[in-house]
């Protein structure tokens, strides 16, 4: 591949996507024009008026139905915290994203070190030396695909489980190579093909990118988050069993400045694999959760806000059952 190029894959789109698309636009098609003239706003200007913004009390206001959201997640985990600059964090992690990842696209190296600081790359470079397939475990939380950018950066090629092509649809370029596995609309939960492509990508040796907190198929179980019940999904620790591949956690966090903190952390812990099959999937599933519920409770203001939706709706969780699955 000569230096300096770029390619971006798309699965062809399943019909009923299609027909989902129809008939109820996709969110990445609303404000079109005024993405296409954001998508000239440098990176760093972007990033310095936004932050003003966000402060803003009057343009808080405006969003009293997220505020409300989050004060309540606030008060029920009870965290003692600067709520106005936490709602500030809450903004920028949940506005303009499509715009975030184009404008740090286009930024030059030296540009792009500057607002994004990677951490745990060392341990990544040498699973990779080592030919591991690695399953890059996201979340809905901070600027999670911005790692797809960092990454490529470096040269790698990774295949992304996505419910859309954000990348392709953004005309988001980088030197490494992106290939998105399409999910379809939110009401598939059969996706037979998506998981034969994505399991052979990790046999293959390959990177995959996967949400560990997602919402699709049936697979999984009901456990403790936090002072709820949460399903968490089986598929990363069912990929990673059927392919010896690593289960690598990233987490990404924007400062209200525009300053991003990337994070690949250690590989998952792999369990006995004398264990009965369904306690190496809750082994797996429970290190996840343990880390996004750290996260969630350390930087709140990172969390998405279509997970703090779901997040609302969960049943409650009594103390009694809470201890006992922790």
């Amino acid at each position: 591949m000569p230096a300096g190029s770029s390619f971006i894959v798309t699965e062809p789109r399943p019909a009923a996507f299609m027909s989902a698309q129809t008939d109820k636009p996709d969110r990445l098609h609303r404000f079109r024009r005024l993405k296409k003239f954001l998508s000239l706003v440098p990176y760093g200007l972007g990033a310095c008026a936004f932050a003003l913004t966000t402060r803003n009390p009057l343009v808080q206001a405006l969003f009293r139905r997220h505020r409300r959201r989050l004060s309540a997640f606030l008060r029920e985990n009870r965290l003692t915290v600067d709520e106005r600059q936490v709602f500030a964090r809450y903004l920028i992690t949940n506005w303009l994203t499509s715009w975030r990842l184009s404008a740090l696209a286009r930024c030059s190296d030296d540009v792009f070190a500057r607002w994004v600081s990677l951490e745990g790359y060392e341990a990544f470079r040498q699973l990779r030396e080592q030919g591991r397939p690695v399953l890059l475990c996201n979340s809905h939380f901070g600027g999670g695909k911005i790692i797809l950018l960092a990454l490529m950066r470096q040269g790698h090629t990774i295949h992304s489980l996505d419910r859309q092509d954000v990348f392709s649809f953004s005309n988001i370029r980088a030197r490494g190579e992106l290939i998105s596995i399409n999910l379809g609309d939110r009401q598939s939960n059969f996706m037979l093909k998506q998981v034969f492509r994505a399991r052979k990508v990790l046999q293959d040796g390959g990177i995959l990118h996967i949400a560990g907190d997602g919402v699709r198929g049936l697979s999984g179980r009901a456990i403790a988050f936090l002072r709820r019940q949460r399903r968490f999904p089986a598929s990363v620790a069912e990929l990673a069993l059927a392919t010896d591949a690593a289960v690598v956690p990233t987490f990404g966090v924007l400062d209200t400045n525009g300053q991003i903190r990337l994070e690949l952390l250690p590989p998952l812990k792999i369990p006995d694999r004398q264990l009965p099959h369904d306690k190496q999937i809750m082994h797996l599933i429970e290190q996840y959760r343990s880390l996004l519920q750290s996260n969630w409770l350390a930087c709140p203001g990172a969390i998405h806000k279509g997970e703090l939706k779901i997040y609302a709706d969960l049943p409650l969780q009594t103390d009694a059952t809470t201890t006992q699955q922790e």
